[in-house]
């Protein structure tokens, strides 16, 4: 895993479990301007192992995946920037 993927999964790996909840990942997802209807179906397909949670090794199958749908379309993965200072639904909904 590259430097900056695994800074990426500390960073939103709150409880620093060396996993990422549903919470977490959806946090993650919600920042960069995923719908909150597609976060499921996308948690979904990355846990490969359907434990529930996001680890290290799935977090870099989903980098590798997004490196490479962002080379194929032209778009720069820089463009996913996190958008900061607002609550998210994903916490609204969390209480």
């Amino acid at each position: 895993m590259s430097k900056e993927a695994l800074k990426l999964f500390e960073a939103f790996d709150v409880d620093a479990d060396n996993a990422m909840s549903y919470s977490e990942f959806c946090l993650m997802l919600v920042l960069v301007s995923v719908p909150l209807k597609d976060i499921q179906a996308i948690f979904s397909i990355i846990d490969g192992n359907d434990d529930g949670t996001i680890d290290r090794h799935e977090f870099w199958d989903l980098v590798t995946r997004l490196r490479s749908f962002g080379t194929r379309s032209g778009t720069p993965n820089s463009s996913l920037v996190p958008k900061p200072g607002f609550i998210t639904e994903c916490e609204l909904q969390q209480g």
